[in-house]
This record gives structure tokens, sequence and C-alpha cells, in this order.
């Protein structure tokens, strides 16, 4: 009950979102939590709040929810309130882009419970908690009755809050922001429409190939400060707001040739 309390005051402005995220992770043993408005009609997600409890240790974020694509393996348009998983659907892992196969598998992530808190036509919210394992009986009905109250706390939200929510994330103003010719280039496109150095440059590639920070310090020998002003370095180039925004950018589609990077 405490949680719902919380949960509906955030979305009136009198609470954190992120620490009821937090909250929610913990009761439920979440590795990663993720808030979001996908466009089904031509896919585009954009996140609203997130809490990654691997962060921390240089695991790799998550740069693609899976809750849009685990929802239309129901087969029926998921309904507000609702919770559904992979343990219950048995969802084909054709469904899935690779990436996020790999993600999922390198994150020792087991379950996925997706939360559809509110769709249209053409837009559904999302809250997904990725599990490291499925969840109990008992857990699973906790989290059923949760997402009722959180629905229909979605529902009553504040008028403009979710507004506010979407600018107050920077990595999602900063790339509304960004130039909309340069937001098209991947920072490891042969024209280096970024202007990064080699080092930095072999920063990202390694970056894209998924490795950790631990890994990306032992494969470039250099040391954590080095990699830190490297990537701050990046980040102020590319014109966004962290490694999560940064490997969003990198992971994005780009059809022109790629730098050699040595």
């Amino acid at each position: 009950m405490l949680l719902q309390m919380r949960w509906t005051e955030c979305l009136h402005g009198d609470g954190s979102l992120r620490d009821t995220l937090t909250e929610l992770s913990e009761l439920f043993h979440a590795r990663v939590v993720h808030l979001h408005r996908s466009c089904t009609r031509i896919g585009r997600q954009r996140a609203i709040a997130s809490v990654d409890h691997g962060a921390q240790d240089g695991e790799r974020p998550l740069t693609s929810a899976i809750g849009p694509t685990l929802l239309s393996c129901a087969g029926i348009p998921a309904q507000a309130g609702t919770v559904w998983t992979l343990e219950d659907l048995y969802c084909s892992s054709s469904g899935f882009d690779e990436r996020s196969l790999r993600w999922l598998r390198d994150r020792c992530i087991r379950d996925v419970a997706a939360i559809a808190l509110d769709r249209s036509e053409s837009e559904i919210d999302v809250l997904e908690l990725y599990l490291t394992a499925p969840l109990p009986q008992e857990l699973r009905r906790s989290l059923e009755i949760v997402s009722v109250a959180f629905s229909k706390a979605w529902a009553r939200r504040q008028k403009g809050r979710l507004a506010r929510l979407l600018s107050a994330n920077p990595a999602i103003s900063q790339a509304l922001t960004r130039d909309p010719v340069m937001k098209n280039f991947s920072p490891l496109s042969a024209s280096n429409p970024f202007n990064l150095t080699a080092a930095e440059l072999r920063i990202c590639a390694m970056m894209q190939s998924g490795l950790t920070t631990t890994d990306l310090m032992e494969n470039a020998r250099i040391s954590e400060s080095t990699l830190r002003t490297h990537l701050r370095n990046i980040y102020s180039k590319t014109e966004v707001s962290g490694q999560l925004e940064l490997v969003r950018l990198l992971l994005a589609e780009d059809n022109g040739p790629k730098t050699e990077v040595a």
C-alpha cells in the first residue's frame, strides 16, 4: 500500500519517481526497472525513468526496451493494469533482435515482467522489470495488485506531469535538441562527424561491441581516470548526457561506411 501511495505522489509532483522505482526493484528483486512510452506505429521509444542496479558495476546498460515486443507476443492488445512475462508467454526468440537477446544473456536476465500502464491507438506506456529469476507465485500476485493500482494512478496523473518527466530526462531533452542532421550519424561514421580523436574512436568502437567499463580499461590499457577523461570528451562532442545515451547513439542504424579503427 505504501508503494502505491508513493507512486501516486510521484505522478502529482510530490515525490521522487526514481526513488519509487528503486523501491519497486527491491521489492520484486529486479535488476533493472524501466519506464517508457513506445510509439506502436514506428517503434520509437522514449524513456521516462530507469533504475539499473548493475550500472555502477560497469554492466552494459539497457538500450532498447523489449516490453512492446513482449506485449505483442500475447496476440491481443494488452489492457492497462495487466502484467505479461516472458515465462507466461513462452515468447519465441525470433520476436527479439539479436542485440536485445545478447543483452539479456550478458546481464543474466531470466524473465521480464511488462506492465501496460496505458495505451492508445498509437502509443503504449510500459513499466518493465528485468529479473534474474521468475517471480514466485506470491510475489507475482503482489505485482498484479501493484500493477492495477499503478495503472489507475497513471490514468489520473497530474495534467502535464508526463511532459515534465520527459523533459527532465537529460537523454531525451538533449536528443530532441541535437542538430537533426547530426543525430542521424554514428560517431563511428567514416566522415567522423563529431571530430573524435583516434583514442576516442577506439573507445566508441569497443563500447559498440558491448564491452564493460572494466573491459575498456583492460583492452585500451588505460587507467580509470584516463577512461573517464575520454568519456567526458566523447559526451561533450556528441552532445549526449552519459553512457546510456552514447550506447544508444552507437547502436543506432547508420547506412554510411564506418571509420576503420586500428
